[in-house]
């Protein structure tokens, strides 16, 4: 499914900006709780090169250590993440897209690109990512290693099998 900026809607935006702050806040600092907690598990991420199906939260935590390592490695001192559409597919599941940006010192140090993600509400009420795709190329099976970001290059489309809910 794809967010169509006509019909973007603005209280699905706010929660997938603020998802998307959130967790680069979370992702910067490398604190893994609140990573993890919105996240649901089997967890699937998609490059332009790879996939990566997440069955655990501590499989997670072996994606989320690698991911803040190489930022600092690379002195990315800010990702910015700016959410471009969202719609409510039900009341229940958001779909849409952003563009990311990695900052060194308020300067961009590769080219922006473009994400999709989908998110699902849980029985108690909170939103959590179950999908996400990437327009990034990355070493393989390293998706914290991205060796490049084609110009205007759209994110994978999201492929949902099945409409699970998350445990």
């Amino acid at each position: 499914m794809r967010a169509d900026k006509d019909h973007t809607d603005e209280q699905a935006l706010a929660i997938y900006q603020e998802h998307l702050d959130s967790m680069t806040q979370a992702l910067l600092s490398g604190d893994f709780e609140p990573f993890a907690a919105r996240l649901a598990f089997p967890h699937q991420v998609v490059t332009s090169s790879d996939t990566f199906n997440i069955a655990t939260r501590e499989h997670s935590r072996k994606l989320f250590d690698d991911l803040h390592a190489s930022l600092k490695a690379e002195g990315i001192t800010d990702v910015i993440r700016l959410a471009q559409e969202a719609v409510f597919v039900t009341p229940d599941e958001i779909v849409g897209t952003h563009v990311s940006h990695k900052m060194r010192h308020g300067e961009r140090i590769m080219a922006p690109y473009h994400n999709r993600m989908r998110f699902v509400r849980t029985q108690e009420g909170n939103w959590v990512e179950t999908h996400s795709s990437n327009a990034i190329i990355n070493k393989a099976g390293k998706f914290c290693i991205v060796t490049e970001t084609p110009d205007n290059m759209p994110a994978p489309e999201l492929h949902i099998h099945s409409e699970r809910k998350p445990k």
